[in-house]
């Protein structure tokens, strides 16, 4: 969209910022209403843009903006850290999240393209994740003609976050029935049919899930993990033993204070966990990520390079919803913990905002606000200023809008009309 970008690559402060946002550190831009700060981003940066919203309400906006400059476009939403045992929104989030990292992985490995835009919101950064590897090397590639053992794939799936079902009716599922095997990769938009003549792949094809018909025959496919969190059965059973040794000082400690009810709670649901762990059960890790990894990365590790270019939206805001998420959290964790409703090791499943803003210290950084505040976590490394202004709707006033583009050109302004 040049007709977007080209008039601001016309501001005399134009190269300046271009060669602040060639340098690690932050460079501030205000003046920037919602809209503008979209289009100013993708005059300013190229490659992988990455951009930070306060919530999820700006980051649907600036997804909507974002899909006029390509389609490459990816939501990363942020678990529910307050409510992660219930399963409140299905696969929805964990899919959005696994679609960006899978196309952030694909990017990479082509080394092509027009650029890639992931979207998400400033608490997603602050969560622990799995290490890339843990993605990237328990992908399924099978081609016509290989060998393949129903059974071991079968594991393998359900190590990879599939659950086994009858039919392969929603993303996330898998079906084996005699010499077919139906996949549902949660990353994409059809299932795939496997037929197999004897154990050797006779043919793929992907088809409506609804109606069952083939949509298109494939040589190969790759199926990405149904979960961030990819484990195994060492790692289930490692996990467990770090649990049982946890809940036996912590049930201690409780009964010692005489806590016996927070105690006995404790008992009951460590052991509910590890029982879950021990049989393969499906339940959600996210609370067990700090006994599963040695070690965990963010969302900043995992799309680091040198191709990155990062986006704060309001940073000001950002960095208030940080703090207010690392507060609540640190208080529910106390809280959790001595009425026996989790243990302390489930607690290091974030980084403080502060730990977030020196991970953003290594990347060009553009934070782009309306105005310009003092920051507590950061400073700007260069700090420019413009003035954009956003028009009211006319609401099919002709009239009065040829009014105003007249006075807009008599002042010289350049109107740029952003709507997805």
């Amino acid at each position: 969209m040049k007709a977007l970008t080209e008039p601001i690559k016309e501001l005399g402060i134009y190269d300046d910022l271009r060669r602040s946002l060639n340098k690690k550190g932050i460079t501030g831009v205000t003046g920037l209403t919602d809209s503008a700060r979209t289009v100013f981003s993708y005059a300013l940066t190229e490659g992988i843009r990455l951009f930070i919203a306060s919530d999820p309400v700006r980051a649907q906006q600036i997804e909507e903006e974002a899909f006029l400059f390509g389609r490459e476009v990816y939501r990363y939403p942020a678990r529910d850290m307050m409510f992660y045992q219930a399963d409140l929104s299905g696969n929805m989030l964990l899919r959005q999240r696994m679609q960006a990292l899978k196309a952030l992985y694909e990017y990479r490995r082509n080394g092509d393209g027009e650029g890639l835009t992931m979207i998400t919101t400033f608490d997603a950064l602050m969560e622990r994740t799995a290490p890339a590897s843990s993605i990237t090397e328990n992908l399924l590639l099978m081609k016509n003609g290989d060998v393949l053992d129903t059974e071991e794939f079968a594991k393998k799936l359900t190590d990879l976050g599939y659950e086994r079902s009858p039919e392969a009716e929603e993303p996330g599922q898998y079906a084996i029935r005699g010499g077919i095997v139906d996949v549902y990769p949660l990353t994409e938009d059809n299932p795939v049919r496997i037929e197999l003549w004897g154990d050797e792949i006779d043919s793929i094809r992907e088809y409506d899930a609804l109606s069952q018909r083939s949509i298109e025959k494939l040589e190969n496919v790759v199926i990405y993990p149904a979960t961030d969190l990819v484990t195994d059965e060492d790692m289930r059973l490692g996990a467990r033993v770090k649990i049982m040794e946890e809940e036996e000082r912590v049930y201690e400690s409780l009964r010692k204070e005489m806590k016996t009810e927070a105690a006995f709670r404790l008992k009951s649901y460590s052991d509910q966990i590890c029982e879950a762990l021990l049989m393969g059960i499906n339940i959600n890790l996210s609370p067990y990520i700090g006994y599963l990894y040695e070690r965990t990365e963010s969302l900043l590790d995992l799309i680091n390079g040198p191709d990155v270019s990062i986006i704060i939206d309001e940073p000001a805001r950002c960095e208030e919803k940080g703090h207010a998420v690392w507060q609540e959290w640190s208080d529910s964790l106390i809280h959790r913990i001595e009425t026996g409703h989790m243990l302390p090791g489930e607690g290091n499943v974030l980084i403080s905002a502060e730990e977030v803003f020196a991970k953003l210290m290594s990347f060009p950084v553009l934070a782009a606000s309306m105005i310009s505040l003092h920051h507590e976590d950061y400073k700007y490394a260069a700090e420019y200023s413009v003035n954009s202004q956003a028009i009211s709707s006319y609401n099919n006033s002709f009239d009065q809008l040829r009014s105003d583009l007249e006075r807009y050109k008599k002042r010289k302004s350049r109107v740029v009309i952003l709507s997805p």
